[in-house]
């Protein structure tokens, strides 16, 4: 019987040990950027395209926290939670920023080429009508009354601006502030702008890349104690 309960304990010790938290999440909003500030100016709003535990809450609201010298403050607990009654105990914290690869931004830069903008964040790459602006960061996604543990994830936020890397650069060193769309004027210094954002889970994964169902550890659970009877009955029947 002690073998028989520590295949047991194996088997329950291969359980999955990760947030009951997954599935893919796209949101979008407004926001107002410097070189130190990143400050949400309304609620985001889940967009199409979610999956997993997201699903069923597009066109629902959520909350970001608001970040200061973002590429030298995390991690950030809580940054993102929701409104959604499905989501009310679901919530992101920021584990690290990825700082831009690209050279610094010298407002020199030529179409297709990237560059990292001050703050250490931001990565942004010439296009033919303007600038498109990345930041990424990863995380964990919380289930407070889930299971166990957390899903780690990428966050990958991007925005377009019509204007060139050479007055981005003026703005983020005190220039007169640069509205985007149907945003108000905002402040020296500031850019302000919509965004779109997704998050995409990568870890804890599989051997193959895809997080392991629950029912694959149920099965070489099952195994063990199969292996633990063959064996059992093998040993009475040479006695």
């Amino acid at each position: 019987m002690m073998k028989f309960a520590t295949i047991l304990s194996l088997a329950a010790f291969l359980a999955p040990a990760y947030g009951s938290v997954m599935g893919p999440l796209n949101l979008g909003g407004s926001v107002q950027v410097s070189s130190t500030v990143i400050d949400w100016t309304d609620q985001f709003t889940i967009g199409n395209g979610v999956g997993g535990t997201f699903t069923g809450t597009s066109g629902t609201k959520g909350n970001s926290l608001d970040l200061v010298n973002p590429g030298v403050t995390p991690p950030q607990a809580n940054f993102l939670t929701f409104v959604s009654p499905a989501l009310a105990s679901v919530h992101f914290d920021i584990i690290t920023f990825i700082p831009g690869g690209a050279p610094a931004c010298t407002g020199g830069e030529l179409v297709n080429t990237s560059c990292t903008l001050p703050g250490g964040v931001f990565t942004a790459t010439v296009t033919p009508t303007g600038t498109a602006i990345a930041m990424q960061m990863t995380g964990l996604f919380n289930d407070v009354p889930g299971v166990v543990g957390s899903t780690q994830y990428l966050g990958t936020y991007t925005t377009q601006i019509s204007d060139s890397i050479s007055n981005i650069l003026q703005v983020l060193l005190g220039g007169p502030g640069i509205p985007i769309g149907a945003n108000p004027p905002v402040a020296p210094g500031f850019i302000s702008t919509t965004y779109s954002a997704s998050f995409t889970q990568i870890g804890p994964t599989g051997q193959d890349g895809e997080t392991p169902e629950p029912a694959t550890f149920a099965m070489i659970g099952a195994g063990l104690v199969g292996v633990w009877a063959m064996r059992a009955r093998a040993a009475r029947s040479a006695r």
